[in-house]
C-alpha cells in the first residue's frame, strides 16, 4: 500500500530524465544528432478526483473546561442534548 506501483515508478524516471535533459540542453551542450528524440517535457500529470471528507462537528462545551463536568460533557456528546 505505501510502495510504488511500477506505473508511478516509471512516471518518476520519465520525470527525472526530462528534467535532466532539460538542463543538459540549456546549459551544457547541444543535440547534434536529429535521429534521437529527446525528451524535454515531463509527462503528464494525472490527478486523484476529489472525494468530500466525512467530517463530525463536536459541539462546544457550555460549562468551564476546567470542571469536571465540562470535562465529561466533552467526552460524552449526548448529553448535551
Amino acid at each position: 500500500m505505501f510502495t510504488a506501483t511500477l506505473e508511478s515508478s516509471d512516471h518518476f524516471d520519465l520525470t527525472l530524465k526530462s528534467q535532466i535533459t532539460r538542463v543538459f540542453l540549456n546549459y551544457v551542450g547541444i543535440s547534434v544528432d536529429g535521429k534521437v528524440s529527446l525528451q524535454q517535457d515531463p509527462p503528464a500529470v494525472h490527478p486523484l478526483d476529489p472525494i468530500k471528507p466525512n467530517l463530525t462537528m463536536l459541539k462546544l462545551m457550555v460549562a468551564s473546561e476546567n470542571s469536571a463536568q465540562g470535562v465529561g460533557k466533552a467526552e460524552n456528546p449526548s448529553a448535551l442534548s
